[in-house]
């Protein structure tokens, strides 16, 4: 409604929608501004009502951005940043890997996005931006009805998406996004399970109802076992009160030796998004599923209490020493055999600029008694005592705490542990 005298005032919007979403049919009036409140009348079948919302002086109110031009980009260009948005990280705290990475790559632009446990990597686009630049999340650019012919623009602080009648101007993520293409895994003779078409909808009942979220530990409910059964892709889990349960897949195919643990949820969100087919080296390393549009999607699997599933005697690899790094390899977690036969997992080291704090104790290990003071601890020969690996069958099904991608490694591209 038009008032008597001209002027601005500042309010927050969320409490002016609250307000006007409670007035329905009523009409509504500015009725005065004071330099800490605004005086709001509904009027309608209820009466006449106050209400008062704090206020802002007009000053305070930021400078408009400028006008950015845009130009045409791919029409794929909406679709994919709803595709690949849900694998950013939602941790406020690390801002950087909240938005999505523009890239540009060989001529064309990449989006890419990673919450530090799994990497998701888009098909190329053609987009007419001339820098890299991280795109914050905002629910406008995800809204599925947009159209999807769009035109983009960009400086070196603010981003404009134009899509039909709508404009969306935001302020760019600073700071630099990982090295994501130093952790995709180098796999040597990797083995390979794929979701064949007709078996997803069973692949998704299975990852809905398999038991596990009334287990005692809390990752428990979350871990899903993928191993191979006479060729076929089986699905395992673990319940405290019910034991093991299993789902084979019967169109769905996987390589001898097969045994990969992998967060349940994770690896439906990246099936939903088209990545059906995965390889991999081991059940520590990354696995990696690739599209024949050129998409790209890296996971990192879950971590076992217990023996997990190395290479045969005498085929471990051999990984750099203790310490090193090797410039622009892949720096895989190593494996040997001591006396008892049976295989050590040693943690890739954790760059001590990332992370602080007391080192974490390697899986199986049990702390060392302490001899009393004043006493002198009897030697005990080699391979006795609780924290010698002794030989025997693998421990039951434990699921542990998640590994963690290390897209920011400088050298190694290494996976860094929690």
């Amino acid at each position: 409604e038009v008032v008597n005298r001209s002027g601005s005032v500042i309010v927050n919007v969320k409490d002016l929608q609250r307000l006007v979403k409670k007035a329905a049919k009523d009409s509504v009036r500015l009725i005065d501004v004071k330099p800490d409140q605004a005086e709001i009348t509904l009027s309608g079948e209820l009466g006449e009502r106050t209400h008062y919302l704090p206020a802002y002086p007009e000053d305070e109110w930021p400078e408009p951005v400028p006008e950015i031009p845009v130009q045409d980009a791919d029409g794929r260009f909406l679709e994919t940043l709803r595709q690949v948005q849900p694998f950013a990280s939602t941790d406020e705290t690390r801002y950087v890997l909240n938005g999505a990475a523009i890239q540009q790559h060989e001529g064309s632009h990449l989006l890419v996005t990673t919450d530090g446990h799994r990497l998701c990597a888009s098909q190329p686009l053609s987009l007419p931006l001339d820098r890299d630049l991280i795109v914050p999340p905002h629910k406008f650019a995800l809204w599925s009805k947009l159209s999807p012919d769009c035109a983009l623009g960009a400086d070196e602080r603010y981003f404009r998406l134009v899509s039909g009648p709508w404009s969306l101007t935001v302020k760019q993520i600073e700071g630099e996004f990982p090295r994501w293409r130093q952790i995709l895994p180098r796999h040597e003779d990797p083995k390979t399970f794929t979701l064949h078409p007709d078996d997803l909808p069973a692949f998704e009942e299975a990852v809905r109802t398999l038991p596990g979220q009334q287990s005692v530990i809390p990752t428990d409910g979350d871990t899903l076992l993928f191993l191979e059964q006479e060729g076929k892709l089986t699905l395992e889990c673990t319940n405290v009160e019910t034991g093991k349960h299993q789902r084979t897949l019967p169109r769905s195919r996987a390589d001898a030796e097969v045994w990969i643990p992998l967060q349940r949820g994770y690896v439906l969100q990246a099936v939903k998004a088209g990545f059906t087919t995965w390889r991999m080296q081991d059940s520590l390393c990354p696995i990696q599923s690739e599209k024949e549009d050129g998409g790209i999607h890296v996971l990192m699997p879950m971590r076992y209490e217990g023996e997990a599933k190395f290479p045969a005697p005498g085929k471990a690899r051999q990984g750099p020493a203790r310490g090193s790094t090797r410039s622009g390899g892949n720096a895989h977690p190593t494996t040997r055999t001591p006396k008892g036969g049976r295989h050590v997992h040693e943690s890739p080291r954790i760059r001590p600029d990332r992370r602080r704090g007391p080192a974490p104790r390697q899986h199986g290990a049990v702390p060392r008694a302490r001899a009393p003071a004043g006493t002198r601890e009897p030697r005990r020969p080699a391979g006795d005592g609780p924290g010698c690996p002794q030989p025997g069958p693998r421990p039951e099904q434990k699921p542990g705490r998640h590994r963690e991608l290390h897209p920011d490694a400088e050298e190694t591209g290494q996976a860094a542990p929690q």
